[in-house]
């Protein structure tokens, strides 16, 4: 697996090379932050940037873990998005 920080990295000169700014605030009203659906909490520091980088309209997100308790599964063809976790 690739080092994430590269990774994290690599993202983020794809964005700007697009002329996109990674971190800027895209004006949305507060329930539009990036959140975990389960436990509602939002996603915060290099997370809400990189999901903020994602081509969904949703900002609700699930663990793989927790997608799988739903009784849910991935799409076939279809991969995750990548976010650090951190304590």
């Amino acid at each position: 697996m690739q080092d994430i920080y590269q990774e994290i990295t690599d993202r983020m000169i794809a964005e700007l090379e697009k002329g996109r700014i990674p971190w800027h605030c895209p004006w949305r009203p507060e329930e539009w932050r990036h959140r975990n659906l389960i436990s509602g909490k939002p996603y915060r520091g290099i997370n809400a940037i990189l999901l903020a980088m994602s081509p969904y309209a949703s900002p609700f997100w699930l663990t793989m873990r927790q997608l799988r308790k739903l009784g849910g599964e991935l799409r076939p063809n279809e991969g995750g998005t990548a976010v650090v976790f951190w304590k």
